[in-house]
């Protein structure tokens, strides 16, 4: 897990204030770095600050989805059609979930608690493309475990796949729409030890709102119908658009669904931020 110790941190062995922090500019200099240069130079220093959690992701973010797609996907081997498939997108969805809200939410902690969120709403850094590039990041990480998840599962639970290359959006879309998540629970809980159970209880009761890793016909009707006011039940409908054949109805509605669920959340942690840093 981490700890304050990998993240920027208000004084640390460097002597200096917020050390291995970007070169962004004081807050006394009128012009401020331009978008894109923010943002470059935000991932870059999650992705410096991060780049030990491969293991753990390999672990949370690949084993553990693997597992759960293949245990799901066998025990509805003989229920309705498509029901293997759907445990197959739910796995995914568990693998882009599970680490990716969990590494956000502690990050956050860690930073409120360690004063590096101070230190850096002193520096011209727009919060919510802190955020964002906190979900870059660690989108990255968790983007070569989502794969083995599809093609592994896929062929050990043999569901024929239809890769449609709306795929290469829908993926990052997939994890950006837990990062802001992540971040307002690590603005929330008090400490990182409470941070990683909040995320595993929302993503379990995530993925059980609704015809998610399940069909509609094996569920009771009031779960089904909470399940439209899920947005994992929309990210993982436009994942079986992208994946699955004969599954691409709706798939620019579940984009657009997704995209606006991601952006909402991320805006929202970022306007709190300030706050959490006050």
């Amino acid at each position: 897990m981490p700890n304050e110790n990998d993240l920027p941190a208000p004084s640390g062995a460097h002597g200096a204030r917020g050390a291995g922090l970007p070169s962004v500019r004081p807050p006394g200099v009128r012009s401020r770095p331009g978008v894109l240069s923010e943002l470059g130079e935000l991932i870059i220093l999650q992705m410096l600050n991060w780049r030990w959690t491969w293991r753990s992701f390999v672990v949370l973010g690949t084993v553990l989805p693997v597992l759960y797609g293949l245990l799901l996907g066998t025990a509805v081997r003989h229920s309705a059609p498509g029901a293997v498939g759907r445990a197959l997108i739910g796995a995914v969805v568990l693998a882009a979930s599970v680490d990716t809200m969990g590494k956000t939410a502690v990050h956050f902690v860690n930073l409120r608690l360690s004063g590096g969120l101070d230190h850096l709403m002193r520096l011209p850094v727009r919060p919510a493309l802190l955020v964002f590039a906190t979900g870059t990041a660690f989108c990255a990480f968790a983007l070569p475990g989502i794969l083995v998840t599809i093609v592994l599962d896929g062929a050990l639970l043999r569901v024929h796949l239809a890769v449609s290359p709306l795929a290469v959006l829908v993926l990052p879309l997939a994890v950006l729409a837990y990062v802001g998540v992540g971040a307002v629970i690590g603005g929330l809980a008090p400490t990182p030890e409470l941070a990683n159970p909040i995320t595993m209880i929302i993503t379990n009761v995530s993925l059980g709102a609704g015809a998610i890793v399940l069909p509609a016909s094996d569920l009771p009707h009031l779960v089904v119908a909470v399940g439209r006011l899920n947005p994992t039940t929309y990210v993982a409908a436009t994942l079986r658009g992208v994946f699955l054949p004969n599954s691409s109805a709706g798939v620019v509605g579940g984009i657009a669904v997704t995209a606006v669920f991601a952006a909402v959340a991320i805006i929202a942690a970022g306007r709190l931020v300030s706050r959490w840093a006050g």
